[in-house]
C-alpha cells in the first residue's frame, strides 16, 4: 500500500498531481489545518492570553476567518479531484461549519472514525485537544478549577479514542492532527510564547504506548517535520504541506520518501 501523507496546507494548494501520476498512491491522508491565515497566527501570538480578535474587532476578524476558510475549501476541492481516496481530519484551524461545505465522492471525513484499508486499520482523531502543559502549569494563568476542567475534557476525549481501538488488530495506523506528548512536539519558534516547551497531547502518547500502532502520523508542528522510531511504532510528523509531504509504503516494512509538493 502506498500513502501520500500531506501535512498542514493552511490555505496553500499542494502540487500533488505529478506525484499522483508517477507514484499512483492508493490513498491520500491529510492531517488538517486546511484553513489558514498567517496574520491570524501572528495575532494569536501577539495577543497571547486573550482572544486574538480583541485587537482588531469582531467584524474584521470574521472577514479574516471567512477568507481563511475559503482558501481551505479550495485546497479540499483540489484534493478531491485528484482521483484518489482522501482521508482527512480537521486541524485546530478548521471550524465545525467548515466541513459542512466540503463534499465529494473521494472525500472521507475521518475524525473519530476507524477504517479497514488493505491489511491495516486506520484510526483517526483530529481537531483541537488541550496540550498537557496547559493543565500541568500556569502558562495560561488559569485557576486550579479551570485547569481541572481542561483535564476532565481531555479525559472524555481520551476515552473516545480508546473505544476506537477496541477490537483493532495489530496492524494499525494512528493519525492525528496534533502530536503526541514528547513526540516532535517541542516548539521552536521565538515568536511563540510556548517556545522550547512541549505542547503534545498526553492521550495520544497513552494510545501509542498501550496499543503500539505500527505507524503514527501527525501534523500541526510546522517546525518539526521528520521520522523516528519509538518502540514498535514509527512516528512521522508531516509539518507544513508547502515544505514536503511523505510517500509512505506499507508492505511489511515501512518505507518513507520526502516529496516536494
Amino acid at each position: 500500500m502506498k500513502i501520500l501523507a500531506i501535512g498542514d496546507p493552511h490555505g496553500k494548494i499542494p502540487n500533488a498531481k505529478k506525484i499522483i501520476r508517477r507514484e499512483k498512491p492508493d490513498i491520500i491522508i491529510c492531517t488538517g489545518d486546511f484553513a489558514g491565515d498567517d496574520k491570524i497566527r501572528e495575532l494569536i501570538f501577539k495577543n497571547w492570553g486573550m482572544p486574538w480578535y480583541s485587537a482588531i474587532g469582531r467584524e474584521k476578524a470574521k472577514e479574516m476567518v471567512r477568507n481563511s476558510e475559503k482558501k481551505g475549501r479550495d485546497v479540499v476541492n483540489y484534493l478531491k479531484n485528484l482521483g484518489v481516496p482522501v482521508y482527512f481530519i480537521p486541524g485546530n484551524y478548521d471550524s465545525k461549519d467548515f466541513f459542512k461545505h466540503v463534499k465529494g465522492r473521494n472525500l472521507h471525513y475521518a475524525h473519530l472514525r476507524k477504517f479497514r484499508i488493505g491489511d491495516y486499520y486506520f484510526v483517526f482523531h483530529g481537531g483541537y485537544v488541550d496540550a498537557k502543559i496547559f493543565f500541568n502549569t500556569k502558562v495560561l494563568g488559569e485557576t486550579p478549577k479551570e485547569s481541572a476542567i481542561r483535564r476532565k475534557r481531555n479525559n472524555v476525549e481520551k476515552k473516545k479514542i480508546i473505544r476506537l481501538f477496541s477490537n483493532v488488530k495489530n496492524k494499525t495506523v494512528f493519525v492525528t492532527h496534533m502530536p503526541a506528548y514528547s513526540f516532535f512536539d517541542r516548539v521552536r519558534n521565538k515568536k511563540s510564547p510556548m517556545d522550547k516547551r512541549h505542547v503534545g497531547i498526553e492521550a495520544y502518547s497513552y494510545i501509542i504506548k498501550k496499543y503500539k500502532p505500527k505507524l503514527y502520523i501527525c501534523g500541526h508542528m510546522h517546525e518539526n517535520q521528520g521520522v523516528k522510531k519509538v518502540g514498535r511504532t514509527t512516528v512521522v510528523c508531516l509539518g507544513m504541506a508547502n515544505k514536503y509531504s511523505f510517500l509512505i509504503e506499507l508492505n511489511g516494512k515501512i518505507k518513507f520518501s520526502r516529496r516536494k509538493v
